[in-house]
């Protein structure tokens, strides 16, 4: 069939690019792909967004891959995004800036519902929830007589189909019939309460008192600490009850829980230099007393530099961030790669290192005496152990043959380096969340060409950031 024949095949109201009705070729999203390289994209759907609705209804869309709401008192709690970091992208190819990133709560019928990872964008016009999204949590998404029922455990609501139509190109009345309408309500919000007294004031102080019995139960049978005299002149260890709301991948409360914490102040010594940690601003004080009465040293205040690391805070959101820009940057400018090209892994696919590569005539060694490889795997080191674990497989792979390199392991170096100048600005990102310890390992199977060995390998979280990690052979 020729392509004459195709095209007068198809409607006349179709677009001649996708075959979609409700638009034509020139303005077609296919001709014009998001340029937002490096940026967080969610794609969203069509101009049915410029259609105004209630701040508490809930389109259910079949199109958006995350969920959006434009409310912010929907939010239970919202973490800000930069303006302009992060955008949507929507079918009618415009964006619109995500403000902030956070889990919705609000009530349906009787059903009262919690959805993670609600994208906050103001500028749309609907508050949109995404099917694909609701289906990778384990929801069931069903359509029958014009309604949508969407139901998992307990939950069970239903919307209302709807067909919307808007102006399009030439003030032609597009109708769009993929959408289905939930009104909602905003749910109150009761915060994690700050002690135990806020606990028992609370709707849920049976749960509470039920949670930090089993807390007491725990430490008891683990017998975490032994019943003692206080010695004369000695005073306690302080502690609170730290009350936290535990919610399940989909958003429903799994459970409460109840931790026992003590104040505590941490310590860390290199050379002169002193780093305190603590829990409790009084302790902190009492600490620095206690030191400054035995020692002369000096007050830093907050710590923001310490052996090449930046630490940087965002109180609001209460964050700490650990990153090694300024190092990586004098690293690179010393081994002369402060121009390289940038890339986007560590190592490349397939890379193989062998005993192979090394110089085996004086013609090959005199080659490689010039080049600083021991100082370049020396410096990728160091920022391997402190904040850079994604280099952890790749430094590792290169630091086998530092007694004599050959030009292809210098390569490998060289490709780190123009990885670091795209990642340079990456950092560790500590949040006060659920202190909970995850670890994973792995390992291949005689890996090591050289000898046979297997590389093994592990990383440890807590709290969702990376604190320990290790590649080796």
């Amino acid at each position: 069939m020729d392509k004459e024949t195709r095209q007068e095949n198809k409607p006349r109201d179709a677009c001649y690019q996708c075959g979609e009705r409700g638009h034509y070729k020139i303005i077609c999203p296919l001709n014009k792909r998001p340029k937002n390289k490096g940026k967080e994209i969610a794609m969203t759907i069509t101009e049915a967004l410029v259609i105004e609705s209630p701040s508490t209804s809930w389109w259910v869309d079949f199109a958006a891959t995350r969920h959006i709401a434009r409310n912010h008192e929907l939010f239970v709690d919202l973490k800000e995004k930069q303006l302009g970091k992060h955008r949507v992208y929507m079918r009618n190819n415009t964006y619109s800036d995500v403000l902030g990133e956070g889990r919705c709560k609000f009530s349906i019928g009787d059903s009262v519902i919690v959805l993670n990872n609600m994208l906050y964008v103001p500028s749309v016009c609907k508050n949109l929830i995404s099917v694909p999204v609701l289906d990778e949590k384990g929801f069931e998404v069903k359509m029958k007589s014009s309604h949508v029922f969407i139901s998992k455990g307990d939950i069970s609501v239903f919307g209302v189909k709807v067909d919307v139509g808007e102006k399009g190109k030439g003030d032609h009345l597009q109708v769009l019939k993929d959408y289905y309408l939930m009104e909602s309500k905003v749910v109150a919000i009761e915060d994690d309460p700050a002690n135990f007294a806020k606990a028992m004031e609370s709707h849920d102080a049976e749960q509470w008192l039920k949670a930090m019995h089993e807390e007491l139960y725990s430490i008891s049978k683990n017998e975490v600490w032994d019943l003692t005299e206080l010695p004369t002149g000695k005073k306690p260890v302080g502690c609170k009850w730290v009350l936290r709301k535990k919610y399940k991948a989909d958003g429903s409360l799994d459970k409460y829980k109840a931790r026992d914490k003590e104040k505590l102040t941490l310590l860390s010594l290199y050379v002169d230099d002193i780093l305190l940690a603590s829990n409790s601003p009084d302790m902190m004080k009492e600490t620095k007393f206690c030191l400054g009465s035995k020692f002369e040293m000096k007050d830093m205040d907050s710590a923001n530099y310490v052996l090449g690391i930046i630490i940087s805070r965002d109180r609001d959101s209460k964050l700490i961030y650990l990153d090694q820009e300024n190092y990586l940057e004098k690293v690179l400018k010393r081994f002369k790669m402060e121009d390289c090209k940038p890339l986007s892994t560590p190592v490349s696919k397939g890379t193989i290192l062998n005993k192979s590569m090394c110089p085996t005539n004086k013609t090959e060694l005199e080659e490689m005496i010039a080049v600083p490889y021991a100082q370049a795997v020396g410096s990728l080191m160091y920022a391997m152990t402190s904040t850079r674990p994604d280099i952890c497989y790749a430094v590792g792979l290169v630091s086998r043959y530092q007694s004599n390199p050959g030009k292809t392991h210098w390569q490998a170096v060289k490709w780190i380096f123009r990885y670091l100048q795209m990642t340079k600005s990456m950092k560790l990102c500590f949040e006060l969340d659920e202190l909970e310890i995850k670890g994973f390992t792995d390992a291949d199977f005689a890996g090591v060409t050289d000898d046979r060995k297997s590389i093994s390998g592990y990383v440890f979280l807590l709290g969702g950031t990376t604190v320990s990690w290790l590649s080796k052979k």
